[in-house]
């Protein structure tokens, strides 16, 4: 059996004399914060924030109603500001493409600059 192609030559060019230039350390950009709520607030975890038309078919907080959601064939489900928070984190926070609507909902309801609030009727 004879090889029907000649050999190539080596892939790998041969080392020259002259040194590389260094990889460039350009600053590394912030990091986006994914916190919902700003350090100088507390998350009031507990705390309602709005209901949910599963299967990202809409949200209290930008105007679907369980009227719309029951009619799209969704779940109507209550949830709180820790679960806000965790989708929040989830989701990239503001880099999220609807980060811009639900965040600054999310902080009004879900944020205190007091500390704990003893109740939802304190916001």
């Amino acid at each position: 059996n004879e090889p029907t192609t000649p050999p190539t030559n080596d892939p790998t060019p041969p080392p020259t004399n002259y040194p590389t230039p260094s990889p460039t350390n350009y600053p590394t950009p912030p990091p986006i914060p994914l916190a919902l709520c700003p350090v100088s607030t507390t998350l009031l975890g507990p705390y309602f924030a709005g209901y949910s038309c599963l299967d990202g078919l809409g949200d209290s907080n930008s105007g679907t109603t369980e009227e719309e959601c029951n009619s799209l064939g969704g779940t109507w489900v209550p949830y709180n500001c820790q679960d806000a928070d965790s989708f929040w984190k989830s989701v990239g926070g503001s880099s999220w493409e609807h980060g811009g609507f639900f965040g600054p909902e999310w902080e009004r309801q879900c944020c205190s600059s007091e500390g704990v609030l003893s109740s939802t009727t304190d916001i």
